[in-house]
């Protein structure tokens, strides 16, 4: 199954500005911020990876997400979901980024998602 890219749903109590910080040294790459319709969101680009990370607050509702969300999309699609997965871990896990679970979005919609979580 070809997957298009892991969503990442990142727990702990930390701002935005820190937890993009805390992403950018993690992947090794300064992020950008936007401000898409009221939600902020810092991207960037590795060898490896094209990131996103979006706040949980959005300007347009008054309840914050209960978390932010942190989607990965793998420049070499032949590598194994298995693979990016433990190097996914391994980083999350060495940068103390605490996180409750990943999905990964099919790049077809008739195919099934599939989740892996931390522990």
């Amino acid at each position: 199954m070809e997957y298009k890219a892991l969503h990442i749903v990142l727990s702990g109590n930390i701002l935005f500005d820190d937890l993009l910080m805390v992403i950018g040294e993690a992947f090794g790459v300064g992020l950008y911020v936007t401000d898409r319709k009221g939600r902020l969101e810092g991207g960037g680009q590795t060898e490896f990876y094209t990131i996103l990370l979006i706040d949980k607050k959005d300007d347009l509702f008054e309840e914050p997400d209960e978390d932010y969300l942190l989607v990965l999309q793998p420049v070499d699609r032949r590598q194994s979901v298995e693979d990016i997965e433990c190097q996914i871990k391994e980083i999350l896990f060495a940068h103390h980024i605490a996180w409750k679970r990943g999905i990964w979005i099919p790049t077809f919609t008739h195919q099934a998602l599939k989740s892996f979580f931390s522990e």
